[in-house]
C-alpha cells in the first residue's frame, strides 16, 4: 500500500513527460532538493519492473549513462536530499539542454520510467 505522501509525488510526476524541460520539472515538483552529478546510474537497476532480465536492464543503462548530464532528486517527505536516493525519493535524468530522460516517480516503490526506443 502506498503512503499518502508516495501518491501525491506520483501524480506530481505524472504532470511531467519524457523529453519535458526542467521547468516543467519545478512547476509540477518545485525545484529539487538537490542537483546531483549524473553517477554510475547503477542504482537504476533496482528500479526496473520485477522480471526485468538482467541484461536487457545493462543495455538499457548503457543507453542512458550517455544522455543523462545531471539529475535532479526530491527527498522524501520533508528531509534532506541526497545523490544517493534513497527509498521514496524522486530522481530525474536531464541531458545537456535539461530535458527529462528518465525518471523514477517514488524510489523502491514505483519502476524507472524511459523512453522504449533508442
Amino acid at each position: 500500500m502506498l503512503l499518502s505522501g508516495d501518491r501525491r509525488r506520483e501524480r506530481q510526476v505524472s504532470h511531467v513527460a519524457l523529453g519535458a524541460d526542467t521547468s516543467a520539472v519545478a512547476a509540477a515538483l518545485g525545484r529539487p532538493g538537490r542537483a546531483c552529478p549524473t553517477g554510475s546510474l547503477d542504482d537504476l537497476a533496482e528500479q526496473f519492473p520485477g522480471g526485468t532480465p538482467p541484461a536487457q536492464a545493462e543495455s538499457t543503462l548503457d543507453r542512458l549513462r550517455p544522455q543523462t548530464a545531471r539529475r535532479w532528486v526530491y527527498a522524501p517527505g520533508s528531509g534532506a536530499a541526497s545523490c544517493a536516493p534513497q527509498k521514496g525519493a524522486t530522481q530525474f535524468g536531464l541531458d545537456p539542454q535539461g530535458r527529462v530522460v528518465w525518471y523514477v516517480a517514488v524510489t523502491g516503490r514505483t519502476p524507472v520510467v524511459f523512453p522504449d526506443t533508442p
